[in-house]
């Protein structure tokens, strides 16, 4: 798997900084796309699991259960350098989307935390769908061939 060592660097990265979970939204389509939102939270409560966090929450509850959230998007001006995981989220989404050519809208959002991955997207293509992935850590070092 293509995304692998890009997850579980996130999840590294996530964990060496103390944070709870980084949420990326993304929309795109007809040739042109990327990421409209992503920050990296610390949460006051229990990391939720990602399988069931909602879009509500990834656009609000997130922030409102926040200790530090940092926005990480390519245009936020960080006094943390977050150019590495930036650069492996856009490797996972791009693993997914590419240059987004082609006539189709999808929109959706990639969560990881330490231990886990999800994607979620709705796409409409000639009908309306939705696409989904979730692995754990486990899974992934599963998927990852070892040297």
């Amino acid at each position: 798997m293509r995304i692998a060592k890009h997850i579980k660097a996130v999840c590294k990265e996530l964990e060496s900084r103390n944070l709870d979970i980084v949420a990326a939204q993304f929309s795109g389509g007809n040739d042109e796309g990327g990421f409209d939102k992503v920050s990296a939270f610390k949460l006051k409560s229990e990391v939720p699991d990602i399988d069931t966090v909602s879009t509500w929450d990834v656009g609000t509850g997130l922030s409102q259960d926040a200790l530090v959230e940092d926005p990480i998007d390519t245009y936020s001006n960080n006094e943390i350098d977050y150019s590495e995981m930036r650069d492996n989220l856009l490797k996972i989404l791009d693993s997914y989307y590419g240059s987004f050519a082609g006539e189709y809208n999808t929109s959706g959002v990639i969560l990881i935390t330490q231990k886990k991955f999800a994607f979620r997207a709705d796409e409409t293509i000639q009908n309306y769908e939705s696409r989904t992935d979730s692995y754990t850590l486990q899974e992934l070092d599963e998927l990852i061939p070892h040297s």
